[in-house]
């Protein structure tokens, strides 16, 4: 193997190792506000500094992380499950349909949330 090759499985193992266990090495929940370290610069105590809620933005990559990978798989998995489905004639019909169920029941949730137009946008790109 060359060297480059190996570095690069090497990032991607670690990656993927940060985002399993990344709730577990997160210092601080990433969920609790905390309105008297709001707006934070970089220190020793908050690595990447803290939001406008207090809360320290390391340990919300960190947890993050996992959604996002999962998502990630969940759509590569889905794309190539309707690529194989489309070489079936009898799975024509279906594919399609169901990969437009799953894009319709992520806009209902994103409805649901109240989520802001912006992010309704950054949402739907990630879909697809």
């Amino acid at each position: 193997m060359k060297r480059k090759l190996k570095i690069e499985i090497g990032l991607a193992v670690l990656l993927l190792l940060i985002a399993l266990f990344g709730s577990f090495l997160a210092p601080y929940d990433p969920l609790k506000v905390n309105y008297d370290f709001s707006l934070q610069p970089p220190s020793f105590l908050h690595i990447f500094g803290t939001d406008k809620l207090g809360r320290d933005v390391f340990s919300r990559i960190l947890c993050g992380a996992k959604t996002s990978f999962g998502l990630t798989f969940l759509m590569l998995f889905l794309k190539r499950w309707r690529k194989s489905t489309k070489k079936n004639s009898s799975y024509k019909k279906s594919a399609p349909q169901s990969f437009s169920f799953l894009c319709e029941a992520q806009l209902i949730f994103i409805k649901k949330r109240g989520i802001r137009k912006q992010s309704f946008y950054r949402n739907l790109i990630s879909i697809s």
